[in-house]
């Protein structure tokens, strides 16, 4: 049974003529009450004022300027009325149809009961066995047929609810009509409590794809479930008087308090679980859900007040069509609206969880992939809930004729769906970036112990430049296809922009020099990201790359930003190979032809080692006797490694040949000093300070 009185849409058939009395036929004046809403309300009057010309009606538009304590007052006296009116009713079901109301909604529960227990047997035969899920997508399977199961056992007992009451009942009876009220009083409650546990899972974890805890999702449920039921008692009670009595003006208050009570109901549920609610909204808009941004905070804290906001406007545009008898378009568009603002945040929440879980199960490879679809289905979500919300208040968002303020619908529209393209396009692409540059130079691990270290691959290098000038082209590109749609002229904006960049470059030339010499050494490939260079003007490993200028950070920790134009010659001590001498003295007593074994030897070793497998590019091996150093000889040593990797070679082998030459009794030269003694008094005196100088 439809709620108030009843309303005829602007759009619909014109009314047939009336039929004229015959002669000799009295005539009696008969007032009737057409109540026409919608954009063509005054068109509509005129048609039916046409249709009614050649009689002697009159008829006249409805008075819209009345105040709202008007019709309080007027329905406060009207009240008065109802207790009458109900008893009335139930006098006349009694006289009329032989039996108590009572009795008929005890049959309805009889009815109901039994289509329960069948509703129950067949969820039971299409609840398939639920696995143990291991990702998202897993219990969002779960979630969807237990879901669908549900919804189909709840189809099963409307039916066989309707058809109980039909064998019962004679559809042109009282007790047909308020058994039908019982019924959607009914079924509207338990598909809400449908969505709601489909959205939480709280019976099953395995089919909960949010981030909700058991004893969240156990509260929200149960805070769910004590409202369905209010709301059912409060319908149930409001179609009853409005719709089976029919009460007419003298249940228009009883109306407005019943959707009051509703509200107080609906406020202090938000404010039960806006805990849980908050949560699910810091992890769906949130990467750093331990500290998230200042929107989404007060969002996650606030968004009690948007929602019982949204359903006051609701209540009051329902209360005002109880009292004016208009109750028609606006109550039910905001109905419907509100619907659209509860389930879209959970249904782009999901989405995000979702997405995050294939993230993190995906290879680099595809991410940018996955991210792009989830923003596309993200942002297709919310403006597919935009343009319904706009249908239901009638208005086609995609008409050409418009009139004021709605004609610039259209263009947010297009612009809602350039941006949504933008955003997913950029998120692809982004994806692609990280890819590129994640693992790369900046671990701890590469940085180096002096000169040197290991480079970055080219494409890591580039990409970061990429994504800035890529960002710049999508986020500009979107912008002007968005005021575009708008129907803003972009001609006029690109030739200002153009002028504004010759400006710019005349006037920051150095500038364009720097940015042109960066791309320069880039395309040449002279650095990489993580790179030990040498520039004119300093040297370090490649920290970062940016639009004008290179940051260097030496390996004593100084940081070196240096413009490109500024770079000069570059020396790069992190390309291809590094080669590593090492010197040492031998006394002129010592074999030089052990020596050169002992240090193959050593070599020999340190190819085997499994934690330097890999890093030689040439062995260790003895140049033997370079030169002569005093009466010692200085042995000469090298080896060949990869950018990076000789800093710990070097270490190893230092300390394989000092313990090699220990094992075989081949000493090291130390410092010697020669003193040309002229007395034993300066003979003396020098025995005197190298005692002194010798460790105790």
């Amino acid at each position: 049974m439809s709620e108030g009185w009843p309303t005829a849409s602007a759009d619909d058939t014109p009314p047939k003529p009336l039929p004229r009395p015959s002669i000799g036929q009295s005539m009696t004046e008969t007032r009737i009450e057409i109540v026409v809403t919608g954009g063509n309300a005054e068109a509509t009057i005129d048609q039916l004022a046409s249709q009614l010309q050649d009689s002697e009606a009159v008829v006249s538009g409805a008075d819209t300027a009345a105040q709202p304590a008007e019709l309080i007052a007027s329905s406060i006296s009207a009240s008065a009325a109802l207790p009458q009116n109900i008893n009335a009713w139930f006098a006349q079901i009694a006289v009329s149809e032989g039996y108590q109301p009572l009795a008929t909604l005890a049959i309805c529960a009889v009815i109901f009961a039994i289509a329960y227990l069948l509703e129950r047997v067949i969820a039971r035969l299409l609840s398939g066995s639920v696995s143990e899920p291991v990702t998202t997508l897993q219990k969002l399977g779960n979630a969807t047929r237990w879901g669908g199961a549900r919804g189909l056992s709840l189809l099963a007992f409307y039916g066989m609810s309707l058809v109980g009451i039909h064998v019962v009942f004679d559809a042109s009876t009282e007790a047909f009509e308020l058994a039908a009220v019982a019924l959607s009083s009914l079924m509207l409650p338990r598909a809400w409590l449908l969505v709601l546990e489909v959205l939480t899972g709280s019976q099953d974890p395995h089919r909960r794809a949010n981030s909700l805890s058991d004893l969240e999702a156990s509260h929200v449920m149960r805070s769910a479930l004590c409202l369905v039921v209010f709301f059912a008692a409060t319908a149930f009670a409001r179609d009853f008087v409005l719709g089976v009595v029919d009460a007419g003006d003298s249940g228009a208050l009883f109306a407005v308090a019943t959707r009051a009570l509703d509200a107080m109901a609906t406020g202090f549920f938000f404010f039960s679980v806006r805990k849980p609610v908050g949560g699910l909204i810091v992890n769906a808009l949130s990467c750093d859900t331990g500290n998230p941004k200042l929107f989404v905070r007060l969002l996650s804290r606030f968004w009690p007040a948007l929602y019982i906001f949204l359903f006051l406007l609701q209540i009051i545009a329902e209360a005002r069509g109880y009292l004016s008898g208009t109750l028609g378009e606006d109550a039910s568009a905001l109905k419907r609206s509100f619907a659209v603002f509860v389930l879209t945040p959970f249904i782009v929440a999901s989405l995000g969880i979702w997405r995050d879980d294939l993230m993190s199960r995906t290879d680099w490879d595809r991410r940018g992939r996955v991210a792009g679809v989830f923003s596309l289905l993200e942002g297709t979500v919310t403006v597919g809930a935009a343009i319904f919300i706009l249908y239901a208040w009638n208005i086609d968002p995609f008409a050409t004729d418009l009139e004021g303020a709605k004609r610039i619908l259209p263009g947010l529209v297009s612009a809602a769906i350039v941006t949504v393209i933008g955003v997913s396009a950029w998120r692809m692409i982004s994806g692609f970036f990280d890819k590129g540059t994640v693992g790369g130079a900046d671990d701890e691990a590469n940085v180096p112990d002096g000169e040197g270290g290991v480079g970055g691959s080219r494409l890591e290098t580039v990409l970061p430049i990429l994504r800035t000038a890529l960002a710049v082209l999508i986020g500009t590109v979107t912008v002007l296809l968005a005021l575009s749609s708008l129907g803003v002229q972009i001609a006029p904006l690109l030739a200002g922009a153009g002028i504004l960049g010759l400006a710019v470059g005349f006037g920051a030339q150095k500038i364009v020099e720097d940015i042109i010499s960066g791309v320069l050494y880039l395309i040449e490939d002279a650095f990489r990201k993580g790179e030990y260079i040498e520039t004119n003007e300093g040297q370090g490993v490649v920290d970062a790359i940016m639009l004008r200028s290179i940051r260097l950070r030496h390996h004593l920790g100084a940081v070196y930003t240096v413009p490109f134009s500024s770079i000069g010659t570059v020396q790069n001590h992190s390309r291809d190979w590094v080669t590593v001498k090492l010197s040492f003295e031998v006394a002129p007593t010592q074999d030089l032809e052990k020596v050169r074994k002992l240090v193959k030897k050593v070599g020999a070793q340190l190819m085997q080692d499994p934690e330097l497998e890999g890093q030689f590019l040439a062995p260790l091996k003895s140049q033997g006797a370079v030169a002569m150093v005093g009466s010692n000889y200085k042995i000469g040593v090298k080896f060949t490694s990869k950018p990076g990797e000789q800093f710990l070679i070097r270490r190893k082998a230092l300390n394989a040949i000092q313990k090699a030459f220990s094992e075989n009794n081949v000493q090291i030269a130390a410092p010697r000093v020669i003193v040309d003694t002229g007395g034993e008094a300066a003979a003396a005196a020098a025995k005197t300070v190298i005692d002194r100088a010798a460790p105790a």
